[in-house]
């Protein structure tokens, strides 16, 4: 498992924000990503395909906005098995966002991968949006 942390000048709930919408639109966020298409919803979850160049992944994500936690299950994925799980909680300058990943590599070129760093780059730019729409807010 890898667990990485962030504070975040925004409050929990502009975090949630911006997190929902870059679950729900990550061709926004994420370069690569040729589209995506959200296949089923309810209230607490959706299920994901995003496109690629190369490859389809499909993401079975189920949210509770009163925890603030976000849980996505890999359903459909070419390298990998598992789950991610993000977390907001109040922080005295804002916000502090986690991620725990459990994600089990498929093949040994899979376990090469510095997940971690990607991690990291994941809450950085989640962190810019964040805090540039609170800035907005404000």
């Amino acid at each position: 498992m890898i667990k990485v942390s962030i504070k975040i000048k925004a409050t929990p709930d502009t975090i949630w924000k911006v997190l929902l919408d870059k679950m729900e639109y990550p061709e926004r966020y994420i370069p690569g990503i040729e589209d995506c298409e959200i296949m089923e919803r309810s209230d607490a979850e959706f299920l994901r395909k995003i496109y690629t160049k190369n490859n389809e992944v499909t993401e079975l994500f189920v949210a509770n906005e009163a925890d603030k936690t976000l849980r996505s299950t890999l359903v459909k994925h070419p390298f990998f098995s598992g789950a991610l799980l993000r977390k907001i909680e109040a922080d005295p300058e804002g916000g502090m966002l986690t991620m725990e990943q459990n994600w089990t590599p498929k093949s040994p070129e899979a376990a090469q991968l510095d997940l971690e760093s990607l991690l990291k780059e994941s809450l950085q730019q989640l962190k810019e949006f964040a805090e540039e729409d609170e800035g907005k807010s404000a």
